[in-house]
């Protein structure tokens, strides 16, 4: 029997994706865990020491980078940090950040596949990126990741969205599911988290050069647009792939987009099985 050359060129290629992406992520990985700077950190805990002592929760007059853009309540929850020594308070968020990153990306490795490992190692690697500086994107990641298809995903994606606007973008599956009360109790969280950063002083600022936003504000809107089109087609057929759609649509439309907000996808990503690449829910449509 002849090997096809094609079928051995793709599975050459494929393998070679996979070692890609998995050396970039090792390598992400090792420049990264040993260089935790925490100043996303300082960020939140200047926010929650403004809240705490009776000012104000956005202060404008830092740098941009140094800049609290998230809704009020993420300020005040962390007030509690406060009373932990310095030291501890870094350590223990940096434990949590650190295992937002081992759960966003354990489904990819509960896979047991090559690409499965692949994509878990990159993944890893993007987000140990982020975890280096304190940031609760990891955090977001995870919640996304392990809540979205649960009774708490209205909550966890309203707070998401209170955090980066985009992941409202993932209410596409309750729509796709005719989960209603789901996308209801999804709006109305989310109403709540975010109305008072319009009467606490709240700003729009610009992307960062390296965006999309950055680079050509009308570029990003067709993207954006583009993306968020695509979605709604996708839920309009009811598509197993709306979650993952809503990721790439979230991460399109983020003017503030880093490399590492690319992990978006991963909650749509998370319930792929190579004996069923349609990520379908399990839920039946129209339940709650």
């Amino acid at each position: 029997m002849t090997r096809d050359p094609v079928s051995a060129t793709v599975r050459l290629a494929r393998i070679f994706a996979v070692a890609a992406a998995a050396g970039l992520g090792i390598a992400m990985i090792w420049a990264n865990a040993t260089s935790f700077d925490l100043e996303d950190w300082r960020t939140y805990m200047a926010a929650a020491e403004r809240v705490a002592s009776g000012g104000p929760v956005y202060d404008w007059s830092t740098s941009a980078e140094h800049v609290y853009r998230y809704a009020p309540w993420f300020a005040y929850a962390l007030v509690p940090f406060r009373a932990l020594p310095p030291g501890l308070a870094d350590g223990a968020w940096t434990a949590f950040v650190v295992a937002g990153v081992i759960a966003a990306v354990a489904p990819l490795i509960a896979h047991r596949t090559l690409a499965g490992f692949g994509m878990a190692l990159l993944a890893a690697g993007l987000l140990t990126r982020v975890a280096s500086t304190g940031n609760v994107h990891p955090v977001l990641i995870a919640a996304l990741v392990l809540g979205l298809h649960t009774r708490a995903g209205p909550i966890l994606i309203a707070a998401a969205a209170s955090l980066k606007a985009v992941p409202i973008l993932f209410a596409a599956v309750y729509v796709a599911e005719r989960r209603w009360t789901a996308l209801t109790v999804t709006l109305v969280a989310t109403a709540v988290l975010v109305a008072p950063m319009a009467w606490l002083g709240y700003e729009v600022g610009p992307g960062p050069s390296e965006s999309l936003f950055g680079v050509s504000p009308a570029l990003w809107a067709i993207a954006a647009l583009g993306s968020i089109l695509v979605l709604g087609w996708l839920t309009s057929r009811r598509s197993g792939y709306v979650a993952l759609a809503a990721g790439a649509a979230a991460y399109l439309a983020l003017p503030r987009a880093f490399l590492y907000d690319i992990t978006l996808v991963l909650p749509g990503l998370a319930r792929w099985t190579p004996e069923n690449p349609d990520p379908q829910s399990t839920r039946e449509p129209g339940r709650d």
